[in-house]
């Protein structure tokens, strides 16, 4: 039976250890939590797991998110997607440059009516550090979220 031609992005990453499914069985235990792919960690940027060893999962719209602003603009094959460059300096107008990089980031989210974002806020952190804090609603679940990042 020949394999269907998802193309990239038709599934959430990390569904299965071949990105859109697997012929083969394994011992591996079913997903802790529910949700339609592996959660991701920001912070280390690898897959959660429980302490069995099961990955946690995370919604498709939360992925999106994560990869949107994770992903160096034009290093997708979308290439409008992505992250833009910061500044290389930090200064008084940092704070609004990064928050309307990362609105550009999720625009195709939002265009797609799967989030609204409800606020995106710069923290400095010392001389060269940024914490960004992005308040949005999942418009297919009704969910509001929150996506922290450090720069």
């Amino acid at each position: 039976m020949p394999t269907p031609n998802l193309g990239a992005g038709r599934s959430p990453m990390g569904l299965s250890p071949y990105g859109f499914g697997s012929p083969a069985e394994t011992d591996k235990p079913l997903p802790a939590t529910l949700g339609s792919g592996r959660r991701i960690d920001p912070i280390r940027r690898d897959y959660v797991l429980d302490a069995n060893g099961a990955p946690l999962m995370m919604s498709t719209v939360q992925q999106l998110v994560y990869l949107a602003v994770f992903t160096k603009l034009g290093s997708s094959i979308e290439p409008d997607n992505g992250l833009a460059p910061f500044p290389p300096v930090i200064n008084e107008q940092t704070a609004d440059l990064v928050a309307q990089t990362i609105r550009n980031a999720l625009d195709f989210i939002v265009k797609d009516n799967r989030i609204e974002i409800l606020s995106v806020d710069v923290e400095r952190v010392g001389d060269s550090a940024l914490i960004t804090r992005t308040r949005f609603r999942d418009l297919t679940t009704g969910v509001e979220e929150v996506f922290e990042q450090k720069f």
